[in-house]
């Protein structure tokens, strides 16, 4: 009899071991796991947009585009494009700056609703007053 007692004294310690395996890989809840589930979605990615003033239609070259209250940001090149790097998947803000410093506005838009990699923004229409698709800088260089 005290032999029997013994064997089955490790079946408990076996079911939290299975259930807590089984949780740990999907099976005990919600949501989707890399092995139960289908692919995990990943955490950071990479943006890409293009600037457009809205008025005029000009792409807007020399923008800083600011991921608001992280360190990432792009500038845009000379079609207005942009891309920024390790974004994450969230609602993110982009700030817009011109290269004198002004606010040129922003933009908001929830990442996990955007499938792809990168994710692109498309073209952003902003309206921006005075100049629009200037080319950034100082003053104009005066004529030889």
């Amino acid at each position: 009899m005290r032999m029997v007692m013994r064997r089955w004294a490790c079946v408990p310690v076996l079911a939290i071991l299975v259930t807590g395996l089984l949780a740990g890989c999907g099976g005990g809840g919600s949501g989707s796991s890399p092995v139960m589930g289908g692919p995990a979605q990943p955490s950071m990615v990479t943006i890409t947009g293009v600037l457009q003033d809205q008025t005029s239609g000009n792409f807007l070259p020399g923008r800083t585009v600011t991921v608001q209250g992280t360190g990432l940001a792009g500038v845009t090149d000379g079609s207005g494009a942009f891309s920024i790097a390790n974004v994450p998947v969230a609602s993110v803000t982009l700030v817009i700056v011109d290269a004198a410093g002004s606010s040129n506005g922003t933009y908001s838009v929830d990442l996990s609703t955007i499938g792809g990699s990168p994710r692109n923004l498309g073209t952003i229409k902003l309206a921006v007053s005075g100049g629009a698709g200037a080319p950034p800088g100082g003053p104009p260089i005066p004529p030889h």
